[in-house]
């Protein structure tokens, strides 16, 4: 039982899907992604770090990343590596973003270094996270309704006052 058990929980460890970084390797070089799965709300911003390594030979030309959108659009961006081999790029994942699988390809010069996918999909949240929020938002509406009332009897002494 306990060797079964084990077994499973191995095999989960492989099967599931990363949510950290992934990355791919070439005779080019290597491409990477801090992230892999990005679940968004209307409050969400991301950057999606694109970065990797090109092969010390290879440092004369300059590389572009290619990302294809779930609707089958295209998003570029160029990189000149360091000269160390070292490159970086970005992109931006918010609440107007595409949902589903989006596909990077890296190339430099014309040798593909690798490619990689990440997804996007919309945030569900539990009945915990909408019940704080309910209690959050409650809270602050007590608050701005307990100002509006010191605020109106702050006005009516005044108005007292200057009456007097």
């Amino acid at each position: 039982m306990n060797k079964s058990l084990m077994v499973f929980s191995v095999v989960l460890i492989f099967v599931t899907p990363s949510v950290f970084a992934e990355s791919v390797s070439s005779d080019v070089g290597n491409i990477t992604i801090d992230e892999s799965i990005f679940e968004i709300s209307r409050d969400s911003e991301y950057v999606l770090k694109i970065h990797g390594m090109i092969n010390p030979s290879q440092h004369d030309n300059k590389g572009h990343i290619l990302i294809t959108l779930p609707d089958g659009t295209t998003d570029g961006m160029l990189f000149v590596p360091s000269n160390e081999g070292y490159f970086e790029s970005f992109f931006d994942i918010n609440y107007k973003s595409q949902l589903g699988d989006y596909k990077i390809l890296g190339t430099y010069g014309n040798q593909i270094v690798g490619s990689l996918t990440f997804s996007v999909s919309e945030k569900q949240f539990t009945e915990q996270e909408i019940k704080e929020t309910r209690d959050e938002t409650s809270k602050s509406e007590a608050i701005a309704e307990a100002a509006a009332i010191a605020e109106a009897e702050a006005i009516a002494e005044a108005e007292a006052i200057a009456e007097a």
